[in-house]
């Protein structure tokens, strides 16, 4: 089984095109990092398996040497790499979520609930 991101509402895997990144061992930015995955979970605690993907991070947040050296024609194992202080910032609104979670989607019976994510989305733009 794939690993999926845990942010809420999302459930991206690496054939959906983006990166995946474990959860920082060093504690204080392991805890800027539960931190922010608990603006939208509220009591959500990290697993060893515990990953976000790339779409969770600002564009700042990456190291683009790597594509970079792509382009120029080198092989490169990773495409993005996160800079070690990188947090993830990128989440849903939770006064968002709950305006379309309450009084759009709560009243339809048997709905995906992945389709938040997508249309907080689509909302946020």
């Amino acid at each position: 089984m794939p690993s999926r991101c845990i942010a809420a509402f999302c459930s991206n895997t690496r054939e959906d095109g983006v990166s995946l990144f474990r959860f920082p061992k060093e504690p204080e930015l392991l805890s800027k990092w539960v931190k922010e995955v608990r603006r939208t979970r509220e009591h959500w605690k990290p697993t060893p398996t515990s990953v976000l993907c790339s779409e969770h991070f600002e564009l700042h947040c990456f190291d683009f040497v790597p594509v970079l050296k792509e382009s120029l024609g080198y092989s490169v194992q990773h495409k993005r790499v996160l800079l070690p202080t990188a947090v993830p910032t990128v989440f849903p609104s939770e006064r968002l979520y709950k305006m379309v979670f309450i009084r759009l989607l709560a009243p339809i019976k048997n709905f995906n609930k992945y389709y938040i994510y997508y249309l907080i989305k689509l909302l946020s733009v």
